[in-house]
């Protein structure tokens, strides 16, 4: 193979002395990266290696290369919003679990005073009892006072139920405010 080479560039070589009357003799050495030569132009390679390309083939070579730039510039944006993405998703779970957090905490301090509320009324319901037992000479006292703790139960069973609601609500909340950003998330990904 190499045979083959020494005698084509052997050939060339004859063909362009044959040319040269009417050309310009050109020089590609090591420091040279582009030589521009016209036809019947003479080149004298001084390195190792060179190739020789149409202009035709050197102009659909410049536009593949504009067209790898683009699809460079196009993954390289591509991969920004990607990060910028998965840093959101990351930053939106972190917002989820302290939401989580914060449901579980407010749950658990809201039933503990509910708790409360309905020990501190079983206490009153018990004492009224004792009271009614040791009252009864006093009865219309004791009829004023019953009256009085009936408005105050309701009262409270009031205060319950929009402590309930109030409870409700925040769960509601807390828990449309999970799906929106579960679709949030959906949407984005």
């Amino acid at each position: 193979m190499n045979d083959f080479l020494k005698y084509s560039l052997l050939f060339f070589v004859l063909i362009a002395i044959a040319f040269q009357a009417n050309s310009q003799q050109l020089t590609f050495d090591k420091n040279s990266d582009l030589i521009k030569a016209k036809k019947g132009d003479t080149i004298i390679i001084k390195t190792d290696s060179a190739y020789v390309l149409s202009g035709k083939r050197a102009d659909y070579l410049n536009d593949k290369l504009d067209e790898l730039d683009t699809i460079k510039r196009i993954y390289n944006n591509q991969s920004e919003n990607h990060r910028e993405l998965i840093q959101n998703i990351d930053e939106l779970d972190d917002m989820i679990r302290k939401l989580r957090s914060d449901f579980e905490r407010d749950s658990l301090i809201l039933s503990q005073n509910l708790s409360n509320v309905i020990n501190e009324l079983n206490l009153i319901s018990e004492d009224l009892k004792e009271n009614n037992q040791m009252l009864k000479v006093n009865n219309t006292e004791l009829q004023k006072r019953v009256v009085r703790l009936q408005e105050l139960i309701t009262e409270l069973k009031k205060e319950m139920r929009g402590i309930w609601w109030n409870g409700i609500a925040d769960k509601v909340i807390a828990f449309a405010a999970g799906i929106g950003t579960g679709a949030v998330l959906i949407l984005l990904l």
